[in-house]
């Protein structure tokens, strides 16, 4: 199948959609679905959506990993693109 929709830029995009190779976001309760790995990672880092810092468990669905009172936003950003790239490996 494929998908046409606006890119970041402003501009149409076509690409190929393999609902068999979906990559769901997992944060918190969060229920988008996206079929490139650059897009999951660009709206888990940079979309307004999801908000990185804090202290506790990781939001991020089964993950124990707990987040201390002195991680700077770097190391938490890094902990959460490594759910992304752990994705990679499965699809």
């Amino acid at each position: 199948m494929q998908v046409f929709t606006g890119n970041r830029n402003g501009e149409i995009s076509v690409f190929k959609f393999h609902p068999d190779s979906s990559l769901p976001c997992l944060y918190g309760k969060c229920e988008m679905i996206f079929s490139r790995l650059e897009d999951l990672k660009y709206h888990l880092l940079h979309g307004k959506d999801h908000y990185l810092a804090g202290t506790g468990k990781c939001p991020w669905r089964k993950c124990g990993f707990i987040i201390k009172k002195n991680m700077d936003r770097e190391s938490i950003k890094d902990h959460i693109a490594s759910h992304v790239i752990s994705m990679k490996s499965t699809i």
